[in-house]
């Protein structure tokens, strides 16, 4: 009996110990530290097969018609109907339930897609959010990605990464799919096996940066699309979009009769200006602001710094000063030279967009060129040209210019020797070559400064073009050329201005410029002396244009 007994207390015993080996903590022992259990950390923040529905995300169609659709396995957004042979114009959101990032510190969306006939990439959107309204499913997004691979069958899906911005990290957030098409022609997007992930991603292709090519580096219209240019909010609502062939930045919706807050940067691709390091490079564009309430509102902007996670730190202002439009219609154009600080790097640009929920200004933009080469500060479009109240005498013998000796004077400027891209300070000298007056044309430190013949309509033909020129000051340098004129204002700041190359002027002594140039057909064109910038005042006199084979239209 008592080894019956011992027997019991001896399993009793084992089973105790077994089972204090298993009690889990807190009741471990008091110095023993305690360990997270890893299974309590979700890597998994929110997944969609969007296999056979949409699970918790949600289509909100917000222009025209469509909608996301669950099909063939993939959550999929066309504005084609296969059957009726017809695009139906519309756009449409597939936006995610609440994913919660408090506490993580990093995170990405990976998915499966396929992208076909691709019209524009910002038709295509993956977006984020950190509040979102159902009444307003279109406003407060930032962009993601826009940039998709297409594909070339309807079988082989493409993978992407895309890492969660740290803006983001530590609140609630949605996500969704921003599609839109119009009416001629769209494209087809299918998407699965989505995933907001817990964890670094590296891309797997990086983003490389723009080379040129025919000395341009960027050239978007915004006729149809952003093109290579990405929308970012950092505050507040709202978006550059595309309307009216432009992209346009407005706080002010025009159905509603209401101004929404919000900051939005439009971005360009990374541009490599290592070609740049002995042109120079500009930016060129046209723009119509109207209401402008503060400079600031308005900025072009440029960086070597560019932080997706930060799209609003690291920017050098260009400009935020620009002229105030008095209608839809007239566009302003204007140029800026890329400061050497930032030439030989890679770089960014951006446009800049504040509003206040009160009042806002609108802005549109279009012709976007960042191009190798100097030039210089804005070009204003010419109003009507109206008949000079002193007419200067006409061309005489073989010279097709007029006061080519600088005898004749408008107020401050030599009769004829003005137009809409003639930017210099101009006055008169009696230290002349020819004659009793010359014309001094003064340079600046920082822009190049243009003393300009009025337009000439030439036939097809070779010229050439001389003038006399004396130095004023030191250290003076000059380009001759001329400048393609349409509508009376250049229309492609790359291409239409022509120049010879520098010469530097010889002060205190006069001495002869000659630049030849040929016309393969008719143009309407502007001769031009450049006073190049930094450099000092010269003198311009007894000037002629002469022809063999060409002449006056």
């Amino acid at each position: 009996m008592n080894k019956l007994l011992t027997l019991a207390a001896a399993c009793t015993l084992a089973l105790g110990f077994t089972a204090c080996e298993d009690v889990p903590s807190p009741y471990g022992l008091p110095t023993e530290k305690q360990q997270p259990n890893r299974n309590d950390v979700k890597d998994v923040l929110l997944e969609e097969t969007f296999a056979s529905s949409f699970g918790s995300f949600k289509n909100y169609t917000t222009s025209g018609d469509g909608a996301w659709k669950i099909d063939f396995k993939t959550a999929k957004a066309s504005g084609y109907d296969n059957a009726a042979k017809k695009t139906t114009a519309g756009t449409y959101y597939l936006v995610s339930s609440e994913v919660d990032l408090t506490g993580v510190e990093n995170a990405y969306v990976t998915l499966d897609y396929i992208l076909r006939y691709n019209k524009g990439d910002e038709n295509q959107q993956l977006l984020i959010a950190d509040h979102f309204d159902p009444a307003h499913p279109d406003q407060g997004w930032t962009v993601l990605n826009q940039k998709w691979t297409e594909g070339s069958d309807w079988k082989t899906f493409a993978n992407e990464k895309i890492a969660v911005p740290a803006a983001f990290l530590g609140k609630k957030v949605y996500i969704a799919f921003r599609y839109n098409t119009d009416d001629k022609s769209g494209s087809t997007w299918e998407i699965k096996n989505l995933k907001v992930l817990r964890g670094v991603v590296t891309p797997s292709t990086p983003e490389q940066p723009v080379t040129p090519g025919n000395g341009i580096f960027i050239d978007e219209s915004f006729a149809a699309s952003l093109g290579a240019f990405t929308s970012q909010t950092t505050s507040g609502e709202g978006a550059w979009k595309i309307d009216f062939k432009s992209a346009k930045a407005s706080g002010y919706d025009n159905a509603s009769k209401k101004t929404t807050a919000g900051t939005y940067y439009l971005v360009s691709p990374e541009v490599d200006l290592t070609a740049a390091k002995t042109e120079g490079a500009h930016v060129a564009l046209e723009y119509i602001l109207r209401y402008n309430k503060a400079d600031a509102n308005q900025q072009l902007l440029i960086t070597d710094a560019y932080n997706p996670a930060q799209p609003e730190a690291g920017w050098t202002v260009l400009n935020q000063q620009w002229t105030e439009g008095k209608d839809w219609k007239t566009y302003t154009a204007a140029n800026y030279d890329i400061p050497e600080a930032f030439v030989g790097k890679k770089v960014r640009i951006a446009f800049r967009y504040n509003s206040d929920d009160k009042s806002g200004s609108t802005w549109q933009i279009k012709n976007v060129k960042l191009a190798l080469g100097h030039l210089d500060r804005p070009v204003q479009p010419t109003p009507t040209p109206t008949p000079d109240p002193k007419p200067a005498p006409a061309p005489t013998g073989d010279n097709l210019l007029s006061n080519a000796g600088f005898e004749n004077w408008d107020g401050a400027a030599p009769a004829v020797w003005k137009s809409s891209i003639g930017n210099a300070t101009l006055s008169q000298s009696t230290t002349a070559h020819g004659g009793q007056y010359a014309v001094k044309v003064t340079g600046d430190a920082k822009v190049n400064k243009r003393l300009s013949y009025a337009e000439l309509n030439l036939k097809a033909g070779t010229y050439t073009f001389t003038y006399y020129v004396y130095g004023a000051e030191a250290n003076a340098h000059l380009k001759t050329g001329y400048a393609i004129m349409t509508d009376h204002k250049v229309a492609d700041f790359t291409n239409d201005y022509i120049y010879s190359g520098s010469t530097t002027v010889t002060q205190g002594a006069w001495s002869l410029v000659t630049y030849t140039f040929k016309l393969d057909r008719p143009k309407t064109i502007c001769l031009l002396v450049m006073n190049q910038k930094g450099g000092g005042a010269f003198l311009v006199d007894d000037a002629q244009l002469t022809t063999t084979n060409g002449g006056l239209q």
